[in-house]
């Protein structure tokens, strides 16, 4: 009985740590538009904490959608197209994209969602 015991505290303990280590919608707007890492810049634009918040509330808002990548390809960079994240799973796969992608790629229009395009 121990043992069982000991096992589903092991299996929690490891869900709670992959749960909680990923990307956020926060650390990636903040990444891309504020601070000090890449500051992206839109031209006319001069208030970097309201392009993130606006990137938070574009990514949160898709979390509450399902849905599926529907040809979404995040490493494509589109060339004067914007692009909205729809859905849980493009914003799941953006956010992993914005957190693995050097700045000057993310400049070139990389990553597109949350307000990078």
């Amino acid at each position: 009985m121990k043992r069982m015991g000991l096992i589903s505290a092991a299996a929690i303990f490891s869900v709670a740590l992959t749960t909680g280590c990923g990307a956020n919608c926060q650390m990636v707007c903040q990444k891309a538009w504020a601070g000090d890492e890449c500051n992206l810049q839109v031209p006319g634009e001069t208030n970097q904490n309201k392009l993130a918040q606006d990137c938070i509330s574009e990514c949160e808002n898709a979390l509450k959608m399902p849905g599926e990548l529907g040809g979404y390809d995040p490493n494509t960079p589109l060339s004067g197209k914007t692009f909205t994240l729809e859905n849980e799973r493009q914003a799941a796969v953006w956010m992993d994209c914005v957190d693995e992608t050097a700045c000057e790629f993310l400049e070139q229009g990389v990553c597109p969602g949350g307000g990078i395009n």
